[in-house]
């Protein structure tokens, strides 16, 4: 893989970081140019084609954000979000709508938001597929997404080969993950043994012994390693800190820690809310808003006008959806960095 791609892609990463917060049209302003100087297509012949005005009926329209083109041929379409925003029915139903138009009937489209997400609509039977590639550095996907939409490059049975095949991994790996368990790895162990001894005496020997399924500095982080942990940087009452999280530019406070959960959530495709809520215990919330994480139904309505909670919800595997705490001071974010820390992430901060 060419040297560049990885160095666009970073690029990428670290401008999503740094734009984190901003409008809408400061993200439209970003890709056009990326689809320019990056990607390969003209300005000057119009192929990036940007708000073209789709019509329905004699009246209604709709606007995509960004088509690509080469030459007078449309090659895919591209919705952009706030970087902010996760990922809702809404926003992905527009761009399949577009995607379906009888003006264009294009097989695939990016949704860009706090993620970019790839997809692959099949016309004949109206089902898709889609691909999330998180804004990581040195993310394989995003790499291979970077020569495979390069407008030399770009060939609509190798983008669908990409995203149906990488999908299938990331179910399979989920599945697997979901799969193990104690019961399983007992049930392993006796089918291993029973090929040589008798089974009553595997079973016996296997009485004395549990066996404790989980990730990797996930799931059993002890509050005594987190409560011993020294932030290693001094914050000095800096509110505008910056923050990188495993070597990921991640902006400010509160970016930092929605990052956190939302990959910690990422990593443990089967958590519930309850240990989503141990691993980020409450003590590391601000005095008197009291919560980390909290059931998003449960969230009040003047926590909300109060901006306490962020609107976005992080959606768990069972369908829970999880309001992340707003509410971040340099006193209280060291708390939530001892927390993650014991967890795995690697958090710096420009202070």
């Amino acid at each position: 893989m060419s040297g560049s791609y990885i160095e666009n892609w970073n690029l990428l990463v670290s401008q999503h970081s740094q734009f984190y917060n901003q409008p809408e049209c400061k993200i439209q302003n970003l890709w056009e140019t990326y689809f320019s100087e990056i990607f390969g297509f003209s300005k000057i012949f119009s192929e990036i084609d940007s708000q073209r005005k789709l019509h329905i009926g004699s009246s209604d329209r709709e606007i995509p954000d960004i088509i690509l083109k080469k030459g007078s041929k449309d090659l895919f379409i591209v919705e952009l979000k706030q970087y902010s925003f996760t990922k809702n029915d809404d926003f992905e139903k527009q761009l399949l709508n577009y995607m379906s138009h009888t003006d264009l009937r294009l097989s695939v489209g990016i949704l860009v938001c706090e993620k970019l997400y790839l997809y692959f609509y099949n016309h004949s039977d109206n089902k898709s597929d889609c691909l999330e590639i998180p804004f990581e550095k040195d993310n394989e996907l995003g790499i291979e997404f970077m020569d495979l939409f390069n407008k030399n490059n770009f060939d609509v049975e190798k983008v669908r080969d990409f995203i149906q095949s990488e999908a299938k991994n990331k179910n399979d790996i989920s599945n697997i993950k979901a799969e193990i368990s104690e019961e399983l790895v007992k049930n392993l162990l006796t089918e291993h043994f029973t090929k040589t001894y008798n089974k009553d005496v595997v079973e016996s020997a296997l009485k004395g012994f549990s066996f404790i399924c989980s990730e990797r500095n996930s799931m059993n982080a002890g509050t005594s390693a987190a409560q011993n942990f020294s932030v290693p940087f001094s914050l000095n009452g800096k509110n505008n800190a910056q923050f990188t999280v495993n070597g990921v530019p991640v902006g400010g406070k509160c970016p930092t820690v929605r990052y956190v959960i939302e990959t910690y959530v990422k990593n443990n495709p089967v958590i519930t809310f309850e240990q989503l809520q141990k691993a980020f215990p409450d003590e590391s919330a601000r005095p008197g808003f009291g919560k980390v994480v909290r059931r998003f139904e449960d969230v009040k309505e003047n926590e909300w006008g109060g901006h306490r909670f962020n609107k976005h919800p992080i959606i768990l595997s069972d369908g829970q959806q999880v309001a992340v705490s707003t509410q971040w001071e340099p006193q209280n974010i060291k708390n939530f960095i001892r927390a993650a820390s014991v967890l795995g992430f690697d958090i710096s901060s420009d202070s």
